[in-house]
């Protein structure tokens, strides 16, 4: 009978502590490296959506006025839950509304759906935006923009400015023209971010 040799398998080799460490490293650094771009780009992801939202809740708006052949407004919400009155802070978040009276007005929404004391339905609630944002806006939509029947916003034209209140990105903004249209605004129109 035969003595069999055993060869040591070279194929089953792992890490040594070094190099497993070296690795570790490597890896930390680029993540280090990479996490502050990353922030700027979840603020600014943030701030696209916001902007986006207001767009749509003022076209929601103007969509709405034109099709029924009444008078619908937008507003920045009160601490009340309703309308801020006689101005207020977009940031809080804001309300689209019927408006057929004109009154720029509507309290207690929550509850019912529609404007206390009115029949005037509320289409839309948003809520207060994140913390480290804010919305301005000029003195022209700082109460409220109403569309009216033919999608004109008389009166009401205005701009809205988002910004991060990092200052790591650029703000963006909305312009509300006497037409009704609604355009992204350009460098020169956007207010100065706190």
């Amino acid at each position: 009978m035969g003595v069999v040799k055993r060869t040591p398998n070279r194929g089953l080799q792992g890490f040594t502590l070094v190099e497993l460490l070296t690795t570790v490293l490597v890896v930390a650094v680029l993540l280090v490296m990479v996490a502050p771009s990353m922030s700027a780009l979840i603020k600014r992801n943030s701030l696209v959506a916001l902007h986006g939202s207001l767009r749509a809740s003022l076209s929601v708006a103007r969509t709405q006025a034109v099709e029924t052949g009444q008078a619908v407004s937008v507003c920045p919400m009160g601490r009340n839950g309703g309308c801020a009155f006689p101005s207020g802070d977009w940031s809080r978040g804001w309300m689209v509304f019927e408006d057929p009276d004109h009154t720029g007005r509507c309290d207690n929404p929550a509850k019912t759906g529609f404007c206390h004391g009115t029949r005037n339905r509320v289409l839309e609630i948003r809520s207060p935006v994140k913390p480290g944002y804010v919305i301005r806006s000029n003195h022209h939509v700082s109460r409220r923009v109403r569309f009216a029947a033919t999608g004109m916003s008389y009166g009401h034209n205005g701009r809205f400015t988002l910004c991060a209140l990092s200052g790591a990105v650029q703000p963006v903004g909305l312009v509300v023209a006497a037409t009704g249209r609604v355009r992204r605004a350009r460098g020169s129109d956007l207010l100065p971010c706190p």
